[in-house]
Formats: C-alpha cells, sequence, structure tokens
C-alpha cells in the first residue's frame, strides 16, 4: 500500500474517531441523568406504597371494628389520596422509562452504525493489503533508500499496527456495548410493563376504595336513622315512664299511708352509701353525653350497666313494688316506692322475681339480668331524676 494513501486513511479514521467519542461522551451523560431519575422516582413510589401499605392495615384493623365517620371514612380517603398521588408517580416513572427506552433504542442504532463502520474501516484496509500482496514488513524496510527513509516506514508500520489493534479492540467493545443495550432495552421495556399493569392495579383499588366509601356512607346514614329512631322510642319511654311516675306520686300523695309499712325510715341517709343494684361496669353515666359517631346529644336519666346475663339484680333499699312487668322502651322493668317521693327503677331485666305491691327489703335479689343487653337503673325523687352515682358508696 503506498504511504500516501495510508496515510489519508489514517487521518480520516482518527478524526472520525475523536468525533464519534466525544458524541458517544454526551449520550452517556444524558443516560446518566435519565437512570438518576428513574432512580430517584423508584425511591419515592417505594415509600408511597409503604404509606399505603400502612394505611390498607389501619383500615383491615377498623373492619374488624365499629366504623366510625372520624376513623374508617378519613382512613378509607387518606388511602385514596395516597393512590392518586402513587398513580401520578407510576405515569411519571413510565415516562422516564419510555424516555429512556428511546434513548437506549438511539444509542443501539448509533452503535449498530459505529460497529458497521469499524467493520467496513478493517474490510477497507484488508483489501488494500490482498491487493498489493503480502509484502512482508522487513522487506519493505530494505526497500528504502536511505536509513531516514527506512526510519520513517518503520514509524507508519507501527502507526498502521497501532491502528489496527484499535480498531479491532473498537469493534470488539461496540459488539459488546450493542448486546449490552439490547438486554437493557428488554429489561426497560419490561419495566414498563410492570409499571402498566401496576397502574391498572391501583385504578382498580381507588374504584374499590370509591365504593368501600359509598358502602360505609350507606350503613352510617342507615345507622343514624336507626339510632334516631330509637333516640325517639327512649324519648317515648321516658315520656311513659314519667307519666307512671306521675301517677304513683299523685296517688302516694292521695292515701296519706305511713312510709314505715313499705319504705325506708329515712332513705337520705343512704346517700353514698348505697350498694349497687348489680355487679358489673358502667358503661353510660347520668347526664347529657354526645354519641361519637353522630354527635348527637342525649340525656341519660341513669345509668347503664355491663352485666354477665343472668346476674342478681337486688333491691338498693326497702320498698314496695308499684310495676313489675314489661314498659315499651325499657323491656322487663321494675319500679319500687321507698317512700317521701323517693323510687328507684330497674330496666332491662329478664325474669322478675317479685309481683306488684309486694314489699322487698335491702338487697333482695328482685330479679336477674338480660342477655344481651346492659342493665339501666334509675333513682327519682318525685318528678326529678337523681345521680344514682352519687348515691352509691
Amino acid at each position: 500500500m503506498p504511504v500516501s494513501m495510508s496515510s489519508r486513511l489514517y487521518i480520516k479514521l482518527t478524526a472520525i474517531t475523536l468525533l464519534l467519542t466525544a458524541l458517544f461522551a454526551a449520550g452517556l451523560h444524558a443516560q446518566g441523568e435519565l437512570r438518576k431519575k428513574i432512580s430517584d422516582k423508584e425511591k419515592e413510589l417505594a415509600g408511597l406504597r409503604e404509606e399505603i401499605e400502612k394505611q390498607r392495615e389501619a383500615i383491615r384493623k377498623l373492619k374488624k371494628e365499629e366504623k366510625t365517620v372520624g376513623g374508617y371514612l378519613e382512613r378509607l380517603d387518606r388511602e385514596s389520596a395516597l393512590v392518586k398521588k402513587l398513580l401520578a408517580g407510576l405515569e411519571e416513572k413510565r415516562d422516564l422509562l419510555s424516555s429512556r427506552v428511546d434513548n437506549l433504542r438511539e444509542s443501539l442504532s448509533r452503535n449498530r452504525k459505529l460497529y458497521r463502520r469499524r467493520l467496513d474501516i478493517l474490510s477497507v484496509h484488508l483489501r488494500e493489503m490482498y491487493k498489493n500482496g503480502q509484502r512482508r514488513v522487513w522487506q519493505e524496510m530494505l526497500s528504502a533508500s536511505n536509513f531516514a527513509q527506512m526510519s520513517q516506514k518503520y514509524k507508519f508500520f507501527v502507526l498502521l499496527a497501532q491502528r489496527d489493534t484499535r480498531l479491532i479492540e473498537d469493534a470488539l467493545e461496540k459488539s459488546r456495548q450493542v448486546e449490552r443495550e439490547k438486554r437493557e432495552m428488554t429489561e426497560m421495556l419490561h419495566k414498563v410493563s410492570m409499571a402498566e399493569r401496576e397502574k391498572r392495579t391501583e385504578l382498580g383499588r381507588l374504584e374499590n376504595i370509591k365504593e368501600e366509601r359509598k358502602q360505609a356512607l350507606r350503613e352510617i346514614r342507615e345507622r343514624q336513622k336507626d339510632y334516631q329512631r330509637r333516640v325517639q322510642e327512649l324519648a317515648e319511654a321516658k315520656d311513659r315512664l314519667q307519666n307512671l311516675i306521675n301517677t304513683l306520686e299523685e296517688r302516694r300523695k292521695q292515701i296519706l299511708e305511713s312510709k314505715d309499712t313499705y319504705g325506708e325510715p329515712d332513705f337520705t341517709s343512704l346517700k353514698g352509701k348505697m350498694r349497687m343494684p348489680v355487679e358489673g361496669r358502667t358503661v353510660r353515666g347520668f347526664g347529657r353525653s354526645r354519641h361519637p359517631e353522630f354527635g348527637t346529644v342525649t340525656f341519660n336519666s341513669g345509668i347503664d350497666i355491663e352485666v354477665r346475663p343472668g346476674s342478681p339484680v337486688e333491691a338498693v333499699a326497702r320498698g314496695r313494688v308499684e310495676y313489675a312487668g314489661e314498659l315499651a322502651g325499657y323491656g322487663n322493668c321494675i319500679i319500687l316506692n321507698h317512700g317521701d317521693g323517693y323510687y328507684t327503677l330497674y330496666a332491662r331485666t329478664g325474669n322478675i322475681f317479685i309481683s306488684k305491691g309486694e314489699v322487698v327489703e335491702m338487697g333482695a335479689v328482685i330479679a336477674e339480668t338480660a342477655p344481651g343487653s346492659n342493665f339501666h337503673f334509675e333513682l327519682r325523687q318525685s318528678r326529678k331524676s337523681m345521680n344514682p352515682q352519687d348515691w352509691m358508696r
């Protein structure tokens, strides 16, 4: 091969190599930035997934308990907001992955062209060598007319050898890079597919949350209606009870009989010393209270006690049975008259062991508690409801 032709080929190749190297370095920088964005987005999505799972666990626990406006619905709304945020993040991740796939396609196409270009240059060089014959290097060196020409030819052959080595190494590296980018693009396409699948799953979950919220609201409205109905029934029951107490009080005043025949000599002396009518835990006290779910304020004219079914109900003081039977809104009910206008009421009992007109002593078992309901106890002076807890020891 003439020295002049090889020199021009070497210079062109060097220039092309430098230009492509610069472009490749710029491409690598852009791809590095994109990889960082994808990695950052993955960390953000992982945090969201963890927070969503915590919300779902809290909702699962609430499902086992009573659903409240301040609990269950609030958790559902919070999960819904997180899922929407996750969906937006998945959309961003998909866009980033799609950009990465586009970049890989461009890089893959570019590197394939570079690889083919390297092969073309090597092919040209081999063809030139074939056309010029396989003249050995030492023969070419000995054909020099002087030492300076021999030295120049030696340097040139060294440069050609180095160039050919770099071309071969570069071609092999481009081949390996093409394979790496193929694998990475396959992985990126799989991640895009996974992101789409997760997005569809979360969209379905979001629809489920909306339906759960609607169902919860329907249940709450139904419970609210039922609660309001019970409040109304209780108010009517209180009126009936008050009318009964009024009738008993009017009759007591008209008869003017001695309380010694049926009541306590000094009922007020029992204040702070009275025993509880049943064993149990007071779950609702006397007076006004706000419903935790609906916010409705109601008045409890006595106390409600959580008891075991079949527990004995005892008279808190000596008195006469004025009423023993079912009273609408109170279930099985007993009213004792203790004299001086003092009455005690024992409601939501099971079996009743005494009858109207009987005189019972303090501590006498007058009934047993009923299954499935709390025991209700009231203390009244004439028409006024009093707090039984002020009288208990």
